[in-house]
């Protein structure tokens, strides 16, 4: 593997680029707040994680639309993208989730369920390191620009056992999916507040997947899933 990077609280970084300029004051404001309050929640689930570490969150100045704009979207994992000279694998958050989604456990609750889709992707990778393939595949879920119901189909299924990764508290408040009743709040305020303002707002661009050793995984992470899957295989 590349050079891991690092699990602490620093993981959590931003994204500023020349819109952040164009935000209004409050925005910015309530921005700024937003990234303490996930740096928070951050450290709520480190402290409870059976985990050696957590992937990198990286919050970006944008707000996310699905392509068939009925919904904003509140985050992605896994996601490979720049830190420095070396692919990293982590989440993202957009702005407008740091921001509208005040309440801390609802909050929290988004940022274990975009980790486990993570510690998924993981998984699959121990298998490739089991299976002994020296080039090991990645796929980025970024979500994709096909149909709403595949996209739902790979959000409810695509995640790791909480059970295996996350403390008690982060298990037994799982949101296994899109539909948990606690989103509602926020998705009307990023409605309200942001598209309605005339905001901007983009489509993420679809997923994809890359090749090789040189992308960074947080020290510890994949030789603990090698570990849960070598239990599997043992059953």
């Amino acid at each position: 593997m590349g050079k891991p990077a690092k699990g602490r609280i620093e993981a959590v970084f931003v994204q500023k680029t020349a819109r952040w300029l164009r935000f209004p004051p409050d925005i910015r404001k309530a921005f700024n707040k937003g990234v303490e309050r996930t740096k928070k929640m951050y450290l709520a689930i480190q402290s409870e994680a059976k985990a050696p570490n957590l992937p990198s969150v990286r919050i970006l100045d944008v707000c996310w639309m699905s392509r068939e704009m009925d919904g904003p979207i509140l985050g992605c994992g896994p996601v490979l993208y720049k830190e420095g000279t070396e692919q990293t694998l982590g989440v993202e958050l957009p702005a407008t989730t740091v921001i509208f989604v005040d309440d801390e456990t609802t909050l929290r609750r988004i940022l274990v369920h975009e980790m486990a889709h993570f510690f998924y992707t993981i998984e699959r990778v121990a298998e490739q390191k089991l299976a002994g393939r020296n080039e090991l595949i990645v796929k980025s879920s970024k979500p994709r620009a096909d149909t709403w119901e595949g996209r739902e189909k790979a959000d409810q299924e695509k995640h790791a056992n909480p059970e295996s990764w996350f403390g008690e508290t982060d298990c037994r408040n799982f949101m296994a999916d899109s539909h948990d009743p606690c989103l509602d709040r926020p998705i009307g305020r990023i409605r309200d507040e942001w598209i309605d303002r005339g905001l901007p707002y983009e489509v993420p661009t679809s997923g994809g997947e890359s090749g090789g050793e040189a992308w960074g995984i947080p020290e510890g992470i994949l030789e603990y899933a090698i570990q849960l899957r070598m239990k599997v295989r043992s059953k």
